[in-house]
């Protein structure tokens, strides 16, 4: 998350993948995180995660990504 709030820091926008349903608003808030301008996706599959992916990467639409892991 540090990755993200130092991208929004110098403007550039950032995305989030929550495939495991876990991110935490309070402590990412803490870390510098802008939350209102923080793109949340939670897909229900990797199939869509990969499509999303593929569309931010290829339009060059975030200056960071993060992808949370599956849950086990």
């Amino acid at each position: 998350m540090r990755v993200v709030a130092h991208a929004q820091m110098t403007g550039g926008l950032a995305a989030f993948l929550d495939l495991g349903h876990t991110l935490a608003p309070t402590a990412a808030a803490a870390i510098g995180c802008d939350l209102a301008t923080l793109a949340v996706f939670r897909p229900t599959d990797a199939a869509t995660a990969a499509r999303i992916v593929q569309t931010l990467l290829v339009r060059r639409a975030v200056g960071a990504l993060v992808v949370d892991s599956l849950p086990r």
